[in-house]
């Protein structure tokens, strides 16, 4: 029976790593909590059919803020270190890092939010995505739609392959959209991976244009409201990108950090290790995968199965892991615990964490504090000083201390 299984798993992989497309689709400032809600609103029926028929992870984590995780995810290894933004011209990212469109070798293309850090090259930034091994950046913002002078997502400097031109009156979201679009619908006589990164649900909150919103849409009088009309935007995306796409591609749907706190009135959200700045959600549609997992993961992992899915195995020295183990059905972890945290910004202390599947070890400015996650999920609790966990803490406080070392 155990070699009946495994040969259907190397049947399905074979099959999954053959899979046309890939589009890793990048949510913005949106927290598993925040996706659950509006998902539950009724307005958002995209995202509630892949998250029914399609892979879900609940218990998956990023980085407290957006720069983090996204390098986190582009290049496979838990990064919690700030390294300023991309309007600049100087080193950033070491050269032998491999992005994941270095490493998978199919056609490729970065849409809307870079975020990653500046050129590597010493090179201008409009080219930093070309400089790290993407085929191009298209409907692109360096950082948010106000980065490098941009105003908000109707006037914002557009990034086309090199060329910076400010754009008027003309809504971020559309242009993104449609460039992906174009460049999908040409690529896709092959493999193609395409990284949509989303300046959407990140400030200045406001309602998108009725054409990004469902018919009857309800007004939004408040800033919570308007954050989540723009996460409905993103349903509309997605539904739209599910129309282009064939039963062999794949969509991924991942956030980079937890909620604003500011919309929720909270502290212990963005910016922070609490579960409310760091738990995102993370979806995986197609390829036959159906389920759902409450296994640890981080966005860290996308970089190892996106790879896979292209046929490439996984990097033991890396702190990426592929999912698909998962999504097959296997109980094994993928992850004895993740880094999740932010260091050297500037607007927020250093916050750091090592988090198991029960405990986290949290370390801030306020020093270490120790939660069990299983019987204090809303973190009230800080048992740093209980001696019946000295063994616990001890052990996370060398996994922490092993990856900030890195």
């Amino acid at each position: 029976m155990l070699k009946l299984f495994h040969l259907f798993t190397l049947f399905v992989l074979t099959s999954v790593a053959r899979a046309q497309g890939v589009t890793v689709f990048l949510l913005d400032d949106v927290g598993r909590l925040d996706l659950d809600s509006v998902m539950a609103s009724g307005y958002a029926p995209n995202l509630v059919a892949i998250a029914q028929n399609g892979f879900q992870f609940r218990n998956a984590h990023a980085m407290a803020l957006c720069q983090p995780t996204r390098r986190s995810l582009d290049f496979g290894n838990f990064n919690a270190r700030w390294t300023g933004r991309v309007c600049t011209d100087n080193l950033s990212i070491p050269l032998e890092e491999v992005s994941l469109a270095e490493l998978v070798e199919v056609p490729s293309m970065f849409f809307g939010k870079w975020h990653e850090g500046a050129n590597p090259t010493g090179g201008t930034w409009p080219f930093t995505p070309q400089a790290h091994g993407w085929g191009g950046w298209r409907g692109g913002v360096a950082g948010g739609v106000s980065a490098c002078g941009g105003r908000d997502y109707f006037n914002w400097k557009d990034v086309e392959d090199g060329t910076v031109t400010f754009l008027f009156d003309t809504y971020q979201p559309t242009v993104q959209f449609n460039r992906w679009a174009s460049w999908w619908n040409v690529a896709a006589r092959g493999p193609r991976l395409a990284l949509y990164s989303t300046p959407l649900a990140h400030s200045p909150y406001h309602r998108p244009p009725n054409v990004w919103l469902p018919v009857g849409y309800p007004t939004t009088s408040t800033d919570l409201a308007r954050f989540e009309s723009m996460i409905v935007a993103c349903d509309q995306a997605i539904g739209r990108m599910l129309a282009r796409m064939s039963v062999s591609d794949i969509l991924i749907v991942v956030g980079d950090n937890g909620t604003p706190g500011g919309l929720i009135g909270t502290t212990r959200a963005k910016g922070t290790t609490y579960e409310r700045g760091i738990n995102v959600p993370l979806i995986v549609y197609g390829g036959g995968f159906k389920g759902t997992s409450d296994a640890l993961v981080h966005v860290v992992d996308v970089y190892a199965t996106v790879a896979e899915l292209f046929g490439i195995p996984e990097d033991p020295g890396r702190d990426s892991r592929s999912l698909i183990p998962l999504m097959l059905g296997s109980k094994s972890p993928v992850h004895a615990y993740v880094l999740c945290g932010i260091q050297g910004h500037d607007a927020f202390q250093d916050d750091v964490c090592a988090r198991s599947l029960r405990f986290k070890l949290r370390r801030s400015g306020v020093g270490e504090q120790f939660f069990d996650l299983y019987e204090d999920p809303s973190e009230l609790i800080d048992l740093i000083a209980d001696p019946a966990y000295a063994k616990l803490i001890e052990a996370h406080r060398v996994w922490l201390d092993a990856e900030l070392e890195d």
